[in-house]
């Protein structure tokens, strides 16, 4: 039995999120001596090609190498995260849908073929994995169509990376100069009215605490920028895309704020109360229930909820480590009641 695992995507999926999946998966498959794991890829990073040679049923291969094994390979099984996969028209595939097809960074008629190709990827999967509950969901109400293709499965975690607090305190230079500060990701329609929340905090308290916006596109980090210019506490203000984002800054943040977001971010999510950083969701993101104890959950959008939660979380640390305390609860029971994993939630028939 081989499985191709192709790292490829046309998904606006983080490399760090798709990578961990591919182990999460590589560890499950290589716990069955007569399983065979192909990675199909190209300039992978040195680590996760490190991770990958350690294992003896572990292979790296490039794409045109898959097209020839797809020919002479018994029983083959193709994993992809949205790619289109050339030669293996009779092959079974699971399709992991990490993202949905709204890249902001194509054109709308790039987009149109992608949420095109999308459709197919779903249509012709064996089975659609969704990641968990909140992904389900999500996918549920965008395809209806292909309700009976989704399959929620609870992947075996992959440890988060440890750090010496020599390392968070590099980190946090490099970032805001060694300063605190709070992570935000929001729509970039909602940047103003953050700054204006900060802005009263900042008056309120005279601090060297900083605010670190994250966006999806570099296109979005630009915009923010122009409309920083003039904002009287800019200095203390970071941007930052998506991709920038290192293991390093979620560890050493005060507290991440999550706005506009959907299950695309989850593993960040998950990330971030390993490390014990407490979350705050905006009301309106309508997490599922079995999310809503993983963090603090109130509307952004109500006048000074925003400031008074920054002010809270500055002055009570106390108060702080408990809502933190309260996500490392929820992870550690939902690690309890998830089923027990099994390889048929993986295979796919």
């Amino acid at each position: 039995m081989r499985i191709f695992i192709h790292t490829r995507t046309s998904l606006n999926i983080d490399p760090v999120i798709l990578l961990d999946t591919v182990k999460a998966l590589v560890n499950v498959y290589s716990t069955h001596k007569k399983c065979h794991i192909s990675i199909v890829g190209l300039a992978l990073p040195a680590t996760f090609t490190a991770f990958c040679n350690e294992i003896e049923q572990v292979s790296i291969i490039p794409p045109m190498d898959a097209i020839v094994l797809y020919k002479t390979t018994e029983h083959p099984t193709i994993i992809h995260f949205g790619t289109t996969v050339k030669g293996a028209h009779q092959i079974p595939r699971l399709f992991i849908p990490l993202a949905l097809p709204n890249r902001q960074d194509h054109s709308f008629v790039q987009t149109y073929f992608l949420k095109k190709r999308f459709h197919q990827w779903m249509k012709k999967a064996s089975k659609v994995i969704c990641i968990n509950d909140w992904a389900l969901t999500h996918i549920k109400d965008q395809y209806p169509e292909y309700t009976l293709a989704l399959h929620c499965v609870y992947l075996p975690s992959i440890p988060v990376p440890s750090f010496e607090w020599q390392e968070l305190s590099k980190a946090q230079e490099d970032l805001t100069a060694g300063h605190n500060y709070f992570l935000c990701v929001a729509p970039l329609k909602r940047f103003t009215a953050i700054l204006k929340e900060f802005s009263i905090f900042k008056k309120w308290q005279q601090t060297t605490m900083h605010l670190v916006f994250v966006f999806d596109h570099p296109k979005d980090k630009e915009a923010a920028l122009l409309q920083l210019k003039g904002y009287k506490f800019k200095q203390d203000i970071n941007i930052v895309c998506t991709h920038d984002i290192c293991m390093e800054w979620l560890a050493a943040t005060y507290a991440i704020l999550y706005e506009g977001v959907t299950f695309t971010k989850s593993n960040w999510i998950l990330y971030a109360i390993e490390y014990e950083v407490p979350i705050l969701f905006d009301a309106a993101m309508n997490l599922p229930e079995a999310w809503l104890q993983a963090g603090e959950v109130f509307s952004f959008t109500e006048e000074q909820a925003l400031s008074n939660h920054f002010k809270l979380y500055y002055k009570d640390e106390i108060y702080r480590q408990s809502r933190a305390r309260m996500g490392t609860e929820w992870l550690l029971k939902l690690k309890e009641e998830r089923f027990p994993f099994s390889m048929l939630d993986i295979t796919p028939i």
